[in-house]
């Protein structure tokens, strides 16, 4: 759960610069703000208002709107804002105005550094969307440089360069949470929603998703597990052994299931090493820590075979 940010209104007219459709962090929607102040006064032009919320630890807190004719700051009319609603008590209106300067200085800090504004911003305009599927990854600014600082180190070349390739490992990461989360549990997409969000505030399970995102950045990737397996002799025989024997004797359909469950734990096994941090970034440390043992254990499934046997169908590859 982000601490702060802007949600503009999709109401009235459309502006190319803002994407109705993003959680804006407050620096972020500063600078959009002033780009459209300094074209519409080369256009020479006047336009209606636009509204925007303004939601501090995870509450929608002011809905107000932002005039392009002045010069004031978003956060500073959002503190004024604050500060004169008369429906709340002083202690309270106070209160939210020092969050408020509180979280902004801390973004404005955080983002002195443009390598870590581009990446955060990046986020939030690849996952962070309201319209991202099965619901959006709108992490606090503090989370994001701890994911951005754990990735960074391991940048080879420019950083630049490598971002798209570390946004899509974080996206890798992101859908194996979810996937993680729903294995053994049916949600409904607002509980989905709700039970991540409990999720990512456990300091514990963002570690995880931080090593996952970290030890996926450094491994082959997940979508290259079918060209490998296919290539991996002790498959090549659970396979014959699946379609040539078993499905004699247990008919394809079951024969199939298991198949599709084989590879279905491939990825799980996958999953589960880069949760724990660990970089698979050979085709040798694939087979061996991920393709080995889900099939030893297959075996065992289709067919009663001793120690030595099952060793053989291992080790000959």
């Amino acid at each position: 759960m982000r601490n702060l940010f802007i949600r503009f209104s999709d109401e009235g007219e459309y502006l190319r610069e803002i994407d109705e459709d993003r959680f804006y962090f407050l620096c972020e929607a500063e600078e959009i703000v002033q780009r459209m102040r300094k074209r519409l006064n080369r256009e020479k032009r006047v336009i209606e208002p636009k509204s925007f919320e303004c939601w501090i630890d995870g509450q929608q807190l002011v809905v107000t709107q932002v005039f392009f004719q002045n010069e004031q700051s978003l956060e500073n009319q959002l503190k004024t804002t604050i500060l004169n609603f008369e429906e709340w008590e002083e202690e309270i209106r106070h209160k939210y105005a020092n969050k408020l300067r509180e979280y902004a200085e801390l973004e404005r800090q955080l983002f002195l550094n443009k390598e870590f504004q581009s990446f955060a911003v990046r986020i939030d305009q690849t996952l962070g969307r309201a319209d991202v599927s099965p619901f959006p990854l709108v992490l606090d600014v503090q989370q994001l440089k701890q994911l951005f600082d754990e990735v960074y180190v391991h940048v080879t070349t420019g950083f630049f360069s490598e971002l798209e390739e570390i946004i899509t490992t974080v996206k890798t990461a992101f859908q194996a949470t979810v996937e993680e989360m729903t294995a053994h549990q049916d949600y409904q997409n607002n509980d989905l929603k709700k039970a991540a969000s409990i999720w990512f505030q456990s300091e514990n399970n963002f570690q995880r998703f931080v090593q996952y995102a970290t030890a996926s950045y450094q491994s082959i990737p997940k979508a290259r597990l079918e060209a490998l397996y296919i290539r991996f002799l002790p498959y090549q025989k659970l396979e014959k052994y699946l379609f040539d024997k078993y499905v004699e004797l247990n008919g394809f359909t079951k024969a199939y299931e298991l198949h599709v469950k084989l590879i279905h734990q491939f990825l799980r096994k996958y999953d589960e090493i880069l949760f724990n941090g660990f970089v698979l970034n050979t085709d040798e440390i694939i087979e061996s820590l991920v393709f080995s043992p889900v099939i030893s254990s297959y075996w065992k499934k289709v067919r009663d075979v001793d120690g030595e046997e099952q060793e053989s169908h291992l080790s000959k590859h």
